[in-house]
C-alpha cells in the first residue's frame, strides 16, 4: 500500500510541482508533508528542468516569514537546500530581500529569517549589514530595526557579525580602570546600527533604545554626534547626575572629548554641578587637555581653579607658565574670564539688597574664583606686562579699573559655602587638618551662628551628594576615616544620618574587591561600636561578617573546641561514670522523687540530678531542691559549677539549653533566696569575662542571663544592687560587638529589668578583643623617654609615647603570628608521632593509658614549642620593630631594640606554648583511639613528662593573612603623613620669607628646621624647587644675590639635593637651563663646575634643537659688559663648535669671540719648546742654578708656547700646566730689564681682551721670578716699581695677582705705608680678600715704628667692621700736629692729646664715640683721657648702649690695644653694665 502511495506522489511532482517556484511549492504544501526526503527530490527534478536562482531562494525564504504560525520545518528545508545548492552565494540571496518589498512585522518573522541562515552557517552571523543598507520602502526598515531593538539578543546577536564595528572592544570592558555597567554581548554595541538609525533620521528608534538601554544609547550616538543632539545631551545630563556612569564618560571622552568640554556649559546650566564636573573631569584624567585647549575658556578656567582648590593643579605656576608661553593668547582670555565674574557679581548688586541672600548670590557668581585669586592673578600679568602687546595691556587697564569695585561689594560677603565646604573636606584629604581637629570645628560650628549652621549642612551634603565618588579620590582611606567618625559623633543631623546609612548599607553590598566595598567597610570599622543598630542591616551580608571579624571589630563564637558525650563530662568533672546500675537508680529515682534519694550516696545523688537536669524538660531538682539537704545542695551547686568551667574548653550536644536550666536552678538556690555564692568559689563576671574570651559566648551568656533572671523574685539581686549592675554593664558593652543571637539574650534580659542599654563609651574591658595579643614591657630596663628623643620628631612626649608603644606592639604581635603556625604544626607532628610509637612499645597499667597519654602528649608539645621558638622569635621581632618603627619615621639603636627583644622574648614564647597546647589538646582522643597502647606494669611512672597538667586554656592565634600587611603598611604610612605633615607645610609657606627686604630671620629658620628634620635632601630639594623657580622666572629680582647665598648653603647641607639641581642645569633638555642670568649667577656663586658644564655643553650640541641658545648664552657669558667667563673656560665646547665651522651662526660666533683670544702673531716658539723638552727634568730641580739661555730667546715667543700650555692643562690639579712659564724666570732673571718690558705688554694685551684668566697664569710668573732673582738694589727698585704699576688703584684686574706677589718674602723687604694704604682699600671694596690681607697686617703688627707711625692713617680709613685690622692699627700711636682744615678724626687725636675737648659740641654725633674708642691705644694719657670721656657719656646714659658693644666686641677680638683692654676690665666691674654685656653676649650667641 505505501509503496503505491509513493509512486503516486513522486508521479505527481513530475506532473505538477516541479514547474513551480519554491515558493508556491511551499504554499500548496502542508508543512508536516514537507520531509527531507520530498524536498530532496523537488530539487532534484527542479535542477533536471531548469536553474533556480538566487531570487527564487530569497522568495521562498520570505514567504516562511510572512507565514511563521505555520512551524516550518526551518531546518529540513534549509539543509535540503544547502547540500543540493553548493554553487549558491547565499549573502547574494538575502541581499535579494531588499529588491523585493521586504516587510517584516513580527519577531516571529524576523526569527524565521535568523534561523534560516543558522541553518545554512551553523552559527548565528547574519549579514545584518545588507539589511542597514538605505531601503526603497523607510518605513519597512525603521520597524525591521524596532524589531532588532526590542529582539531577544540572544537570538539575533547582532554583536556577533565581524563586519561590523564595536562601539566597546571586549579589552576595554576586561582592562579598562573603570567598572564596566555595560554588557559585551550587546545588540547595541554595533556603531553600524546606529549609523543607519543617522541616516534613516528616526527619533523614534533612538527614544526606544534609550528606554531599554540608555547606557548604550549614549554610547552609540557618541558616534554619529551631531545628530539626535537633543537625546545626546539629556542623557548626558542624566548621567551627569548619576553615580555609576564612569565607563559611559570614558567612551565620550575617548570619542568627541572635545564635543563634550564644549558642551560643558549647557549641562551646568541644566543643574549639573560644578563640583561634579570636575570630579568626572579628574576621573577621566582629561584636566591636562582642559589645561591646554581652554575651550569653551570660561567653564575651562572654572574647571581649573576650582581643581587647584582642590590641591589637584598649582594654580601660580600654571598661570605663569601659559603667560609665558602664549602670552597675548591666553592673557586675552583670562582678562575675558576674569572681567565676566566682575561683571556678574556688580549687575548682582545693582539688582539687589544688600542682604545676606545678595551676598550670597553674588559670591555664587563669583565661584570658584576669589577676590584673592583676582588680585593675584593681576600681579602675574603685571609681573608679565613687557612680554604683551598694546591691545591685550589695554584690556588689562580696563579690568584693573573694575577690580577695586568688586573689592568693596565683596567688603563684608562671607565666601561661597560651597567653595568653603570643598575647603574643609580637602583640608580633610590633604591632612592640613586632623579628623579630630575636624570633627571639633564641625561641633563648634553646630554651636554657631546661622552661617555657620548653614556650613555644616553643606559640608554633609557635599559628603553624601558626592558619596559614590569619595572612594575614587587619591586620599580615600583617611576620607572614610572622617566619614565614619563624623557618624560615630552624632555630628550629623538624622535626615543625614539615614541617608549616609543608607549609602554605606549599599556598598556593602558590593564584591569585596571592589573599591566601594572598601571604603563603605573603613567607614563601618569606625562608628559600628557607637551603632550597634547598624549591625543588625549588615551582619547577614557574609563578606560583612566575615571581614568584621577579621578585624575584631565584632566577636564570634569558635567551632573549634572538642566535642563530649554528656557522660564522658561528667567523668571529667565528677570521677563518675554514668553506667547502667546508676541509669536504674535514676528511673527509680523519678518514680520515687523525694521519697528514696536518701538511700543513695550524696555524690550519686548529686551525679543523677545533673543527668537528669542534662536530659529532661523539666527536671527533678526543680521539685525536690526545697527538700533536699543542705550538704547535697551545696555538692550539686559545686558540681554544677565545676561542669561551667570545663565547658569553656569543651562543647556538649544541646547545651545551651542546659546551661539555661542550670542557671534557672542555681539562681533559685541562690540569688531568689537571697543567697550568694562566694567569690572565691565562683566569679560569675569573670566566667563571664572567659567566657568572651575563649569564644563560648552564647554558652556563657545564656546562663548568666538565666541565672540573674532568678534575681528578681528576691530582694537584694534587683537592679541598683552594685554586683548585678556590674554584670549588667559588662553584658550592655557585649551587646555591642556581637551577632544577633547573643544581642536578643541580653536585651531580653534587660528587658525583664525594665532596664535600657544606655550607648555609652566603650571602656576598655579584659574581654574586648585586644589591642595586642599580650601586655608587652616596652618600659623596663631601657627607658621609653630616652628612645622618644632619639627620633626627635616632636617635642609631645605623650604621643610619642603612644605611638611607640603602638608600633612596637604591633610588630611584636606580627612576629608571633609570623611564626606560630609553622611551630606548633611542627610540634604537634613530632609529639603524635613520638607519643604513638612510644605507646606500642612501653607498657603502661590499665586504666592509665588516657592520662599517661594525654599527659605526654601535653607536656612534649609544651617543650617542643617553647624550645622551638627562641630564636625565630628574636630574629621576627627584631626584624619587625626596626621596620614598623621606620616606616612612620621612628629611628631607635640596635642596642635598645634588643632591649625590647630580651625583655618580651620569654613572654612571647609563653604565649607560642600555650597556643600549642591548646592545639594538641583538641586531636589527643582522636588519635589516642588509633594509638596501640602496651598494657603491662608501668615502667616510667616517676617520669616528669607524663605528671598531670593544669587547665588547658584555649588560645588560638590567627595566622597572618597576605592582605594584612599592606593593610599595615598602609596604617603606618598614613600615620607618618600625619606626623610629618608640618613638614610638608613649613617650606611652602616659609619660604616667601626668602624675597622680602629683610630674609635673614626668616632664611635662618628654615635652616635650622631642615637641620633637624628627619629627612633633610627632600627638604633641602623641595626649598630648591621654590628658589629656582622663582629665580628663573624673576631675573631682575634685588635680593637674587641672596637667594644663591641660600643655594650656596642649600647644596652644603644636601649633597643630593646639589647634584639633581645641578644634573637638572647641565644635562637636561629643559630650555630654561640656558637663562644668562641664571647660569651667570650659578657660576659667579661658585655653584657649578665649569670644566664639567663645558664638557655637557660640547657633548649636547643638537644644531636643530640647541645650538642658539647655547651660542647665545656663551656669548654673553664671554662678552658681556660684565664679563663672567674667558674664552679658555669653554674650550671643549668650542673645540667641538670648530667641527661645525661651515654653519653661518658658528662662523659669526667665532668672529665676535676672537678679540677675546690671546694673540701673539705669528711668533715661532720652536726653539723653545725644543729647550723646555731636553729639560724636561727641569721642574724637579733648584731653579736658582744658572741655566745656558737660548741665543734667539723671544719671550713672547716662550709666552706664547707657555700660555697655549697653561690653557690646555690649567683646570686640570697639578702643577703640569706651569711646567713652560716656570722655565721662563730663571731664563731671564740675570737680564730683567731686557724682558720684562716684553712681559708687561703681553699682560696690557690680556687686560684690554678682559682675559682674566691671564691673571693667575701672569702671577705665576711673577712669583717664580721672585724667587729666582738676586737682591740687588736694581732688582729690588724695578720689582718696588713693578708693584706700584700694578697695584689695584691702576689695575683692579690684577687684584688677586697683587695680593700674593705682596705677601712674597722680598716684598716685605720694602713693604711701606703706601702698600698698606692699597691692601686697606682692597679690603673696604671687597672683603673676600680679608683674610690674606689681614694675613699681610699680622706679619707687619710687631712693627712698632710703622704702626706707630700709619696705624692712626690706617685706622682711619679702615671700615669699623674689621676689627682685627682696626685693633692692630690702633695698638700704638703718635702724637699728630695741627693742620689746618683737620679732619674730625685727627682733630680728636689732637685735642684728646691737650685735653681740651668739649663733649657737648660732640654729644650728637655717633661717630664721635667710634673716633675716641679707637684713641684707647697704649697705657697713656690719651688713653685715660679718653677712658674719662666714655665713662661721662655712660654715667649721662648718652650712647650707653653702643660704647658697651663696641667695646665688648673689641675686646673679644684679637689683639686689643692695652688702653683698650683696661677700659673693659674697669666697666664689667660694674653691676649693671656687667649685667649689659651678659645680655649682648647672649645675644650673640644665639
Amino acid at each position: 500500500m505505501d509503496k503505491d502511495l509513493k509512486k503516486q506522489e513522486i508521479q505527481e511532482i513530475e506532473e505538477s510541482l516541479t514547474d513551480l517556484e519554491l515558493k508556491e511549492i511551499l504554499e500548496k504544501r502542508e508543512p508536516e508533508l514537507i520531509s527531507r526526503e520530498f524536498m530532496s527530490l523537488i530539487i532534484t527534478k527542479i535542477k533536471m528542468k531548469r536553474k533556480i536562482g538566487q531570487q527564487e531562494i530569497a522568495k521562498m525564504i520570505l514567504f516562511m516569514a510572512d507565514f511563521p504560525e505555520r512551524n516550518w520545518n526551518i531546518r529540513v528545508i534549509m539543509e535540503v537546500m544547502k547540500t543540493n545548492l553548493e554553487e549558491v552565494n547565499w549573502r547574494d540571496v538575502y541581499s535579494y530581500f531588499l529588491e523585493e518589498d521586504f516587510n517584516i512585522w513580527s519577531l516571529e518573522s524576523l526569527y524565521v529569517i535568523i534561523d534560516c541562515w543558522v541553518c545554512i552557517s551553523g552559527i548565528i552571523t547574519v549579514p545584518y549589514e545588507i539589511f542597514f543598507k538605505r531601503w526603497k520602502n523607510v518605513r519597512s526598515q525603521i520597524y525591521f530595526i524596532r524589531l532588532l531593538i526590542e529582539s531577544d539578543e540572544k537570538k539575533t546577536q547582532l554583536y556577533s557579525n565581524v563586519f561590523f564595528s564595536k562601539i566597546v572592544k571586549l579589552e576595554e570592558i576586561r582592562n579598562s580602570r573603570f567598572k564596566s555597567t555595560l554588557n559585551y554581548e550587546s545588540n547595541f554595541n554595533c556603531v553600524e546600527l546606529f549609523e543607519c538609525i543617522k541616516n534613516l533620521d528616526s527619533n523614534i528608534l533612538i527614544e526606544q533604545i534609550a528606554k531599554k538601554a540608555p547606557e548604550w544609547c549614549l554610547a552609540g550616538l557618541s558616534y554619529v554626534y551631531p545628530t539626535f543632539e537633543k537625546f545626546f545631551d539629556d542623557l548626558v545630563v542624566t548621567f551627569f547626575r548619576g553615580s555609576s556612569s564612569n565607563f559611559i564618560f570614558y567612551i565620550l571622552f575617548r570619542n568627541i572629548p572635545k564635543v563634550i568640554l564644549k558642551k560643558l556649559p549647557k549641562y551646568i546650566s541644566n543643574g549639573i554641578s560644578l563640583s561634579k564636573t570636575l570630579d568626572v573631569i579628574l576621573e577621566q584624567k582629561m584636566l591636562p587637555m582642559v589645561s591646554e585647549d581652554l575651550d569653551p575658556p570660561n567653564i575651562c578656567f572654572d574647571i581649573i581653579i576650582l581643581s587647584s582648590l582642590r590641591d589637584h593643579l598649582n594654580l601660580g605656576i600654571w598661570l605663569t607658565n601659559n603667560i609665558t608661553a602664549r602670552k597675548d593668547t591666553f592673557v586675552k582670555l583670562l582678562i575675558s574670564y576674569v572681567d565676566l565674574k566682575i561683571h556678574n557679581v556688580l549687575d548682582v548688586k545693582v539688582n539687589c539688597d544688600s542682604d545676606n541672600k545678595s551676598q550670597n548670590i553674588m559670591t555664587d557668581k563669583l565661584f570658584p574664583l576669589t577676590i584673592d585669586m583676582i588680585i593675584n592673578i593681576t600681579k602675574l600679568i603685571e609681573q608679565n606686562q613687557k612680554q604683551l602687546c598694546f591691545e591685550t595691556l589695554t584690556l588689562f587697564s580696563q579690568l584693573k579699573r573694575l577690580i577695586p569695585q568688586a573689592i568693596k561689594f565683596n567688603k563684608g560677603v562671607e565666601s561661597n559655602v560651597d567653595e568653603q565646604a570643598s575647603a574643609f573636606i580637602s583640608s580633610i584629604i590633604n591632612s592640613q587638618l586632623s579628623i579630630s581637629d575636624g570633627i571639633k570645628n564641625i561641633q563648634n560650628m553646630q554651636k554657631g551662628d546661622l552661617t555657620s549652621k548653614e556650613l555644616t549642612f553643606k559640608i554633609f551634603g557635599t559628603l553624601i551628594e558626592n558619596y559614590s565618588a569619595l572612594y575614587k579620590l587619591p586620599n580615600s582611606d583617611l576620607l572614610a576615616e572622617f566619614y565614619g567618625e563624623l557618624i560615630k559623633s552624632d555630628v550629623i543631623p538624622r535626615p543625614f544620618l539615614k541617608i549616609a546609612l543608607s549609602y554605606i548599607k549599599e556598598s556593602l553590598s558590593f564584591p569585596e574587591t571592589d573599591r566601594e566595598f572598601h571604603f563603605a567597610f573603613k567607614c563601618l570599622e569606625v562608628f559600628i561600636k557607637k551603632i550597634p543598630k547598624f549591625l543588625s542591616d549588615v551582619e547577614d551580608i557574609e563578606i560583612v561578617r566575615s571581614n568584621l571579624v577579621k578585624k575584631d571589630l565584632i566577636l564570634v563564637d569558635q567551632d573549634f573546641y572538642s566535642f563530649l558525650k554528656f557522660g564522658d563530662l561528667l567523668l571529667l568533672c565528677t570521677n563518675y561514670k554514668f553506667n547502667n546500675e546508676l541509669e536504674k537508680k535514676l528511673d527509680e529515682l523519678k518514680i520515687a522523687a523525694d521519697k528514696n534519694y536518701k538511700g543513695l550516696r550524696k555524690d550519686e545523688f548529686v551525679v543523677l540530678l545533673i543527668t537528669n537536669l542534662y536530659e529532661e524538660d523539666t527536671p527533678l531538682i526543680y521539685k525536690i531542691y526545697k527538700t533536699v539537704d543542705k550538704s547535697i545542695l551545696t555538692e550539686f551547686i559545686h558540681s554544677c559549677l565545676q561542669i561551667l568551667e570545663s565547658l569553656l574548653g569543651f562543647t556538649v550536644e544541646n547545651e545551651i539549653d542546659f546551661v539555661k536550666k542550670l542557671g534557672y536552678i542555681l539562681g533559685q538556690m541562690t540569688l531568689a533566696q537571697n543567697r550568694m555564692i562566694f567569690l572565691d568559689r565562683f566569679d560569675f563576671k569573670k566566667f563571664l569575662i572567659n567566657s568572651i574570651e575563649s569564644r563560648r559566648m552564647l554558652f556563657g551568656v545564656s546562663f548568666i542571663c538565666s541565672f540573674l533572671k532568678q534575681g528578681k523574685q528576691g530582694k537584694i539581686f534587683i537592679p541598683k544592687n552594685p554586683w548585678l549592675m556590674s554584670i549588667l554593664n559588662l553584658l550592655g558593652d557585649l551587646q555591642r560587638c556581637t551577632l544577633k543571637i547573643i544581642r536578643c539574650e541580653i536585651e531580653d534580659l534587660f528587658n525583664f529589668f525594665n532596664l535600657k542599654i544606655v550607648s555609652r563609651p566603650i571602656r576598655t574591658f579584659k574581654f574586648k578583643t585586644r589591642e595586642y595579643l599580650l601586655e608587652y614591657k616596652l618600659q623596663d630596663g631601657f627607658g621609653l623617654f630616652d628612645i622618644v628623643n632619639d627620633t626627635s620628631i616632636s617635642s609631645n612626649i605623650n604621643e610619642e609615647e603612644k605611638l611607640f608603644k603602638h608600633v612596637v606592639s604591633l610588630a611584636l604581635d606580627f612576629s608571633i603570628r609570623e611564626i606560630t603556625e609553622t611551630i606548633i604544626e611542627k610540634a604537634c607532628e613530632i609529639a603524635l608521632k613520638t607519643g604513638m610509637s612510644l605507646f606500642k612499645t612501653v607498657r603502661v597499667e590499665k586504666g592509665c593509658e588516657y592520662t599517661f597519654f594525654r599527659n605526654f602528649m601535653i607536656n612534649l608539645t609544651k617543650s617542643l614549642c617553647f624550645i622551638s621558638s627562641q630564636e625565630p622569635m628574636r630574629a621576627c621581632m627584631s626584624g619587625n620593630i626596626t621596620y614598623f618603627l621606620k616606616l612612620v619615621g621612628i629611628e631607635i639603636s640596635p642596642d635598645k631594640i634588643h632591649i625590647i627583644v630580651e625583655n618580651n622574648h620569654e613572654i612571647c614564647c609563653n604565649l607560642i606554648q600555650r597556643a600549642g597546647i591548646s592545639r594538641i589538646a583538641d586531636c589527643i582522643g582522636e588519635y589516642f583511639k588509633n594509638t596501640e597502647v602496651s598494657i603491662g606494669n608501668s615502667s616510667f611512672i616517676n617520669l616528669k613528662i607524663l605528671e598531670n597538667t593544669t587547665h588547658i586554656e584555649k588560645i588560638f592565634i590567627k595566622p597572618i593573612e597576605a592582605s594584612e600587611y599592606q593593610e599595615l603598611k598602609a596604617h603606618f604610612l598614613q600615620i607618618n603623613r600625619r606626623k610629618n605633615i608640618k613638614n610638608f607645610d613649613v617650606i611652602s609657606e616659609e619660604w616667601h620669607i626668602l624675597l622680602s627686604n629683610n630674609p635673614e630671620h626668616g632664611y635662618r629658620k628654615i635652616i635650622d628646621y631642615i637641620l633637624k628634620s628627619d629627612d633633610k635632601d627632600i627638604e633641602c630639594t623641595k626649598l630648591c624647587k621654590y628658589i629656582i623657580g622663582h629665580l628663573i622666572k624673576r631675573t631682575t629680582q634685588t635680593n637674587s644675590d641672596f637667594l644663591y647665598h641660600c643655594l650656596k648653603d642649600i647644596f652644603k647641607i644636601s649633597y643630593r639635593t646639589q647634584k639633581e639641581v645641578l644634573s637638572w642645569l647641565i644635562y637636561s633638555t629643559d630650555p630654561r637651563r640656558f637663562s644668562f642670568h641664571f647660569v651667570s649667577k650659578f657660576i659667579e656663586f661658585n655653584l657649578i663646575n665649569l670644566i664639567e658644564y663645558d664638557q655637557a655643553l660640547a657633548r649636547n650640541i643638537r644644531i636643530e634643537e640647541n645650538l642658539d641658545p647655547i651660542l647665545e648664552l656663551v656669548t654673553n657669558l664671554i662678552t658681556g659688559d660684565i664679563q663672567i667667563c674667558t674664552v679658555y673656560d669653554f674650550i671643549a665646547l668650542l673645540e667641538a663648535l670648530s667641527n661645525y665651522s661651515d654653519n653661518s651662526k658658528i662662523y659669526d660666533f667665532f668672529q665676535k669671540i676672537s678679540n677675546f683670544m690671546m694673540f701673539f702673531d705669528n711668533l715661532n716658539a720652536s726653539d723653545f719648546d725644543e729647550f723646555v723638552k731636553s729639560e724636561k727634568y727641569i721642574i724637579f730641580q733648584d731653579f736658582k742654578k744658572v741655566r745656558t739661555l737660548p741665543s734667539n730667546l723671544n719671550i713672547k715667543a716662550a709666552f706664547k708656547s707657555s700660555w697655549e700650555h697653561f690653557v690646555r692643562y690649567h683646570k686640570i690639579p697639578t702643577l703640569y700646566c706651569y711646567q713652560k712659564i716656570d722655565v721662563i724666570p730663571n731664563l731671564i732673571k740675570n737680564h730683567l730689564n731686557l724682558y720684562i718690558k716684553d712681559t708687561l705688554e703681553v699682560f696690557i694685551d690680556a687686560y684690554s681682551r678682559r682675559n682674566y684668566l691671564f691673571t693667575k697664569f701672569y702671577t705665576r710668573f711673577l712669583t717664580k721670578l721672585l724667587d729666582v732673582i738676586e737682591e740687588t738694589p736694581e732688582n729690588l727698585k724695578l720689582i718696588y716699581d713693578l708693584i706700584n704699576l700694578l697695584k689695584p688703584s691702576n689695575v683692579p684686574f690684577f687684584t688677586t695677582g697683587y695680593i700674593e706677589i705682596v705677601q712674597h718674602k722680598i716684598v716685605k723687604r720694602f713693604f711701606d705705608f703706601y702698600i698698606a694704604e692699597e691692601i686697606v682699600k682692597v679690603i673696604n671694596i671687597n672683603d673676600s680678600f680679608l683674610y690674606p690681607c689681614t694675613k699681610i697686617f699680622l706679619s707687619i703688627k710687631d712693627n712698632k715704628n710703622f704702626i706707630k707711625m700709619y696705624g692712626i692713617y690706617l685706622s682711619f680709613i679702615c671700615k669699623h667692621k674689621f676689627i682685627h685690622l682696626k685693633n692692630i692699627f690702633n695698638r700704638y700711636r703718635d702724637n699728630i700736629s695741627y693742620i689746618e682744615n683737620q679732619n674730625l678724626y685727627f682733630r680728636v687725636r689732637r685735642m684728646l692729646q691737650s685735653n681740651t675737648i668739649n663733649i657737648k659740641e660732640y654729644i650728637n654725633n655717633s661717630n664721635f664715640i667710634l673716633y675716641i674708642i679707637d684713641n684707647l691705644n697704649e697705657k697713656n694719657l690719651v688713653s685715660v683721657y679718653a677712658t674719662n670721656i666714655l665713662r661721662t657719656f655712660i654715667n649721662e646714659k648718652v650712647f650707653i648702649q653702643k660704647i658697651i658693644a663696641l667695646v665688648w666686641i673689641c675686646n673679644k677680638c684679637d689683639f686689643v690695644p692695652a688702653g683698650l683692654k683696661t677700659f673693659y676690665e674697669e666697666l664689667i666691674k660694674n653691676e649693671m653694665i656687667s649685667k649689659m654685656v651678659d645680655l649682648i653676649e647672649a645675644k650673640f650667641n644665639k
